[in-house]
């Protein structure tokens, strides 16, 4: 037997069906996102925040940001051969970490230094639009070690709105380390290499410099033989050790990052021929936002279809259980 619905059933049923259709009708830039165009011209403030009071940091401009967010190195730092676009979190970390032993290495000038006041904050003004790196001291307190994480901040950043937002405030994170009890440490360095089909391309032997606070400590050669590693078993403990390799081989970007207290050199084999360009990710963490061009004015639309065709049914489901009565 066929099942009715009522008047009243159906005049709601009517409403939804007529407002899904004012909907549709809608135009399309009532849901889309506004595009937020990037002002390369604009000044942009820093603002960063630490919970140790006397911190110092310093700010360095690593690359040129194109109006698609394609980056460039600059300055100083132009002709290291790292990857610099098609990063994901991973990479960004990575990256700046391996800027950062650069900077020790190189005895690169920041382009500003600061110090945390005693609201935590610590605020730089006037800058240009384009990648930063962020780099802070090592304090000590009581029996443990802070270490600020090497940070890369694209200015301006963006908000959950895809905005972009010249004024930016970043939170510092730091790595909580405890003193050891021992006068040395053991530290290692190991090689990766990342050219699967192109190990040919490898050198037979690369030279491994290690770093003790900035400052050139000693070399290790490492090849086939060695497996690509060294261990040094008793190095003077409470030190900065980070490392870098020497010569990089032609075709290769490079990223020094540690790891416990492994210090890992990865070198990337880099066809001559450009690969297809990628968006990248923002640099220094955070939530991956949607690509650029994504609609998102359909999402509305297709939720408030599920809630007619919900309702639909559940009138429907309480109308035949109303005429089973």
């Amino acid at each position: 037997m066929r099942i009715l619905m009522n008047g009243k059933c159906r005049t709601c049923v009517r409403l939804l069906l007529c407002l899904l259709l004012c909907v549709s009708l809608l135009p399309v830039t009532a849901f889309a996102e506004a595009e937020d165009t990037l002002d390369l011209t604009k000044r942009v403030n820093l603002t960063l925040q630490y919970e140790i009071e006397g911190t110092q940091f310093r700010l360095y401009k690593v690359a040129e940001v194109s109006q698609n967010l394609e980056f460039t190195l600059t300055g100083d730092f132009a002709g290291y051969p790292v990857e610099v676009n098609g990063l994901d979190n991973a990479g960004w970390r990575a990256l700046a970490e391996t800027l950062a032993s650069f900077v020790e290495r190189d005895g690169i000038e920041p382009l500003k230094t600061g110090v945390i006041d005693e609201q935590g904050t610590l605020a730089w003004s006037g800058l240009e639009v384009g990648m930063y790196l962020v780099l802070g001291e090592e304090r000590t307190l009581e029996q443990y070690k802070y270490s600020p994480m090497p940070s890369l901040i694209m200015l301006p950043s963006q908000n959950g709105d895809e905005k972009w937002e010249y004024d930016t405030v970043i939170r510092m994170k730091s790595n909580e380390e405890e003193i050891p009890g021992s006068d040395t440490e053991m530290i290692a360095v190991m090689k990766v290499w990342q050219d699967h089909g192109f190990e040919e391309k490898r050198p037979e032997a690369i030279t491994a410099e290690l770093y003790m606070d900035g400052v050139l400590y000693d070399t290790v050669s490492l090849d086939k033989a060695n497996n690509w590693s060294y261990e040094w078993k008793s190095l003077p403990a409470g030190h900065k050790w980070t490392a870098m390799e020497k010569d990089i081989p032609d075709c290769y970007t490079v990223t020094s990052v540690r790891e416990d207290r492994y210090l890992v050199i990865t070198n990337c084999y880099q066809p001559e021929e450009p690969s297809v360009p990628v968006t990248p990710d923002k640099p220094g963490g955070g939530s991956h936002l949607p690509q650029t061009g994504q609609l998102w004015w359909p999402v509305p639309i297709l939720a408030l279809t599920g809630i007619v065709f919900f309702t639909v049914g559940w009138v429907r489901r309480k109308t035949q259980e109303n005429g089973n009565e």
